[in-house]
């Protein structure tokens, strides 16, 4: 008999990793649903610090809310544009 390992499945939910079973798929789908709202806002605020950080060079002091990071790092490492 074959023996496999379980995992526990892991989703980003509301600003933490928690397991997949901790949420209901109803409570996910209307997370999911509010994110490209929050991304929008994110993206703004986040275009609003870069232009200031640009204009002073201090990128390694840019202080992000955890979209905009999400955002930027997307952007920076990927060139993934929202």
């Amino acid at each position: 008999m074959r023996r496999f390992r379980s995992f526990d499945i892991q989703v980003y939910y509301r600003g933490a990793w928690v397991s997949v079973a901790q949420v209901s798929d109803e409570d996910f789908a209307r997370y999911l649903s509010e994110r490209p709202a929050a991304y929008t806002a994110a993206r703004d605020s986040l275009n609003a610090k870069l232009n200031v950080v640009a204009d002073a060079n201090l990128e390694r002091d840019l202080e992000l809310m955890q979209d905009e990071f999400i955002i930027y790092e997307d952007f920076k490492y990927h060139g993934t544009r929202y």
